[in-house]
């Protein structure tokens, strides 16, 4: 629930901006008197109406000043027609000081998620397995001016696009001035400084448009989201944040049905040695990038033979051959099984191959 109104020092006087993403990741500024030095989310929790919260950044708040990132809204409303969407009304912003005070508001001291153009949109995302150096190609809306004005340069950037973590939960936003922490997709060239790719839909003015990035790396293999976050169309107004996905376009689900919108494959560089004797016992080092330190996670294989993996780190792995086993054997030129995330491909009758 909000926090109650109080009389005990703590004052709020603004908030900027006072509309935002539905999808969270509005960067607001709430100057007051009376906050916590504690600058994290034990000192100052933030409330926007009963509804969401809004997590501190310490690096950028202290006794008069507090910077936070709106959650996303999950709560729907109706239409009179009956069509669900997510726009509220105004609702007061809060603050609760180390747990015990409350604010109380001397100034316009409000926030409303809007379903508008406030609330960038990401339509579709090409392709949706990546590895560094990868370009992606991003289709979405309302990112015209904050993609334009975005220049390298920025000290707070007007758009970050990143692959990050899914389902973390936080009390705390990172010390990121803007977005959300993670791997960089580069949306310009390192020595040009020109952008990768964006173009316009002519037909549609500023309400669709298209960017291509550059992922970075290397991440362990897995499955991630991709965030865009963007701020809003004039100097000094900030009033936009995430991006939400179309549904159909933009997210698949795991086996435990869990959605994510990005798979991280890894890479392998070399295999040394490359060839060995039949009974198995060679140790093979495998060199790439992608790979995780947590050996329980890894399985390998050779052409069907067990490999025991005896160490792992995000760009080595030994592991032990076993020795091969006719049944283990694969039909010439059928592919190589394994888990999503690692390209294999399977060659007989071959040696002193370079990989």
């Amino acid at each position: 629930l909000g926090a109650a109104w109080g009389d005990n020092g703590v004052k709020i006087f603004s908030v900027e901006p006072t509309r935002g993403s539905i999808a969270g990741g509005t960067r607001l500024i709430i100057k007051g008197s009376g906050f916590s030095l504690n600058t994290n989310a034990a000192g100052n929790e933030i409330f926007i109406g009963d509804e969401a919260k809004c997590l501190p950044v310490p690096l950028h708040s202290n006794t008069d000043q507090i910077a936070c990132k709106t959650t996303a809204l999950h709560k729907t409303y109706k239409h009179r027609n009956g069509e669900e969407y997510r726009q509220t009304m105004e609702w007061k912003v809060s603050v609760r000081v180390d747990g015990v005070k409350n604010s109380t508001c001397v100034g316009k001291c409000v926030f409303s998620y809007r379903n508008d153009k406030h609330t960038p949109q990401v339509k579709y995302l090409y392709p949706l397995a990546v590895q560094p150096g990868t370009i992606m190609t991003v289709t979405g809306e309302w990112w015209g001016s904050a993609l334009n004005e975005h220049l390298p340069s920025m000290e707070i950037p007007r758009a970050s696009v990143k692959v990050v973590n899914r389902n973390i939960a936080q009390n705390q936003a990172n010390n990121e001035p803007f977005g959300q922490s993670g791997t960089r997709c580069l949306l310009f060239h390192d020595e040009s400084e020109e952008p990768i790719g964006y173009y316009k839909d002519v037909n549609w003015g500023e309400r669709n448009d298209t960017f291509k990035c550059k992922i970075m790396g290397p991440r362990e293999a897995g499955r991630y989201n991709f965030s865009v976050a963007l701020q809003g169309y004039a100097e000094g107004d900030w009033d936009q944040g995430e991006s939400k996905f179309n549904t159909e376009h933009t997210w698949v689900s795991d086996h435990l049905g869990d959605r994510f919108n990005l798979q991280y494959m890894s890479r392998i560089f070399s295999v040394f040695p490359n060839t060995t004797g039949l009974l198995g016992g060679a140790r093979i080092t495998i060199k790439g990038e992608g790979f995780t330190s947590d050996s329980s996670k890894v399985s390998v294989t050779i052409a069907g033979t067990p490999c025991n993996v005896l160490s792992s780190t995000p760009t080595t792995m030994i592991c032990e051959l076993a020795a091969v086993q006719e049944s283990a054997l694969l039909p010439p030129h059928s592919p190589q099984p394994g888990p999503r995330g690692v390209r294999q491909r399977l060659w007989e009758g071959v040696g002193n191959v370079s990989f």
